[in-house]
């Protein structure tokens, strides 16, 4: 990613309290890595969360979100595809100080955006979130004693997150399931496949009938 990046004059992806913008012209690589960047900055982030949504560019811009976030100093714990309620988890359950969602949540196909937390998944304040956009804006970035890292913890995040889940649940007491899923909409379907290997696993009786067994990227 180049450090010499210009300025913008004015980021009106930032909305009243997250980010939303047609992708391309309002929300770019740049644009993503910038806010990243500002975000480990501003709130002097030494631990992030990051994950993304099934749109077909949500993927990239995580990349481009986990690169801001380790230029700044920050290790980025990556739990890949998953919905942003996995994201708000596990950012109290692995105690960083803050997390970033990739996603567009209804927006139409062509527009992203990022939804941000901070530590104990607290939303941004507005004047935190203003000086986020500020900084992103003027390109006003220091550079950190050292360089953060990627750790990829899909796998874990999605254990305890459903171990978690099945906390709250008498297992005992469940009657047996017959549940129709349609599995292409949104980023839950991942999520909904593990839970029912787990469900299984514990020995609860259950048939999910899925329709779509991915996520669609062209959704919504």
């Amino acid at each position: 990613m180049n450090k010499n990046l210009k300025s913008h004059a004015h980021l009106n992806c930032f909305k009243a309290y997250d980010i939303r913008g047609i992708v391309g012209e309002e929300i770019t690589n740049d644009i993503v890595y910038r806010i990243a960047r500002s975000v480990v900055q501003h709130l002097k982030v030494k631990k992030i969360i990051i994950g993304f949504d099934a749109r077909e560019t949500s993927l990239n811009f995580a990349k481009s979100a986990a690169e801001g976030a380790c230029a700044s100093g920050a290790n980025v714990l990556d739990i890949g595809l998953a919905g942003t309620e996995e994201m708000y988890w596990a950012v109290s359950q692995f105690e960083a100080c803050a997390g970033i969602a990739v996603t567009a949540s209804h927006n139409p196909i062509e527009y992203n955006g990022m939804k941000i937390v901070q530590t104990k998944s607290k939303p941004i304040l507005p004047k935190d979130f203003n000086s986020i956009k500020r900084i992103a804006e003027k390109n006003i970035f220091f550079e950190p004693d050292k360089k953060g890292k990627v750790f990829k913890i899909k796998e874990e995040a999605r254990e305890a997150y459903l171990k978690k889940i099945l906390s709250f649940i008498d297992l005992q007491a469940l009657k047996p399931l017959k549940i129709v899923l349609n599995l292409g909409n949104g980023a839950a379907g991942p999520t909904l496949i593990a839970l029912e290997k787990s469900l299984k696993k514990r020995g609860v009786k259950v048939n999910l009938i899925k329709l779509l067994q991915e996520p669609d990227p062209t959704f919504p």
